[in-house]
């Protein structure tokens, strides 16, 4: 679902300019290049060595999809990026596993870079931060730990967290992942995602454009 809700924001942004282009954090195996093919724009794949050696036994680069062997906090991917052409940045699963000090960095890096920027990720709440540095770590079943997450952030405090970032003039839009398909589970997680007293507490992604 979250694939869903990231290709669709991108069309919106493709739509809204046509000469854009998109730049994948962290992409790993995703393809979101295939499930986008009629969009004609440059892609930009930023990734660390041992990712993106996966990538390329699967996914080759090529004239419009480029892959730059560096980590989103090497900034020296940037330079690689036009500035004079609006810029959409995604991040899937990505920033929670990053301090709070590195994200903001990285947001403020790019809002003095780029004129016209769309940033687009996802985020945990802090409880689910908190529950990951534990002492014990956050198991999930009897044999798997989740890994560190050190940066969350509850929903309410994603605005001002924006604005002291990156400044007072982006639009910052809480998207939330869409309703599964009908079920008593995916019930649960509408009700957990959307009721007001709960959604604060709930995972969601965020959309930051200028």
């Amino acid at each position: 679902m979250r694939s869903i809700t990231f290709d669709s924001e991108i069309r919106v942004f493709m739509k809204k300019y046509p000469s854009g282009v998109v730049v994948n954090l962290g992409e790993g195996l995703e393809t979101q290049r295939f499930r986008l093919a009629d969009l004609q724009t440059t892609w930009y794949t930023i990734d660390l060595p041992e990712s993106i050696r996966a990538r390329e036994q699967f996914i080759s680069p090529g004239d419009r999809w480029k892959h730059i062997t560096c980590s989103a906090l090497d900034y020296a991917w940037m330079d690689q990026i036009p500035t004079d052409r609006p810029v959409c940045i995604t991040a899937q699963g990505l920033f929670m596993y990053f301090q709070e000090s590195e994200v903001r960095d990285l947001l403020k890096t790019l809002a003095e870079r780029h004129p016209i920027l769309t940033i687009i990720f996802d985020v945990i709440p802090n409880w689910v931060a908190q529950k990951t540095l534990s002492s014990d770590g956050w198991k999930k079943t009897r044999d798997y730990v989740t890994p560190v997450m050190p940066w969350g952030i509850n929903r309410k405090e994603i605005p001002s967290f924006i604005e002291k970032t990156m400044g007072r003039d982006f639009d910052v839009t809480d998207i939330a992942y869409p309703r599964y398909p009908l079920a008593i589970r995916s019930f649960l997680f509408w009700v957990w995602f959307n009721v007001p007293v709960l959604k604060q507490w709930a995972p969601t992604i965020v959309k930051v454009e200028r």
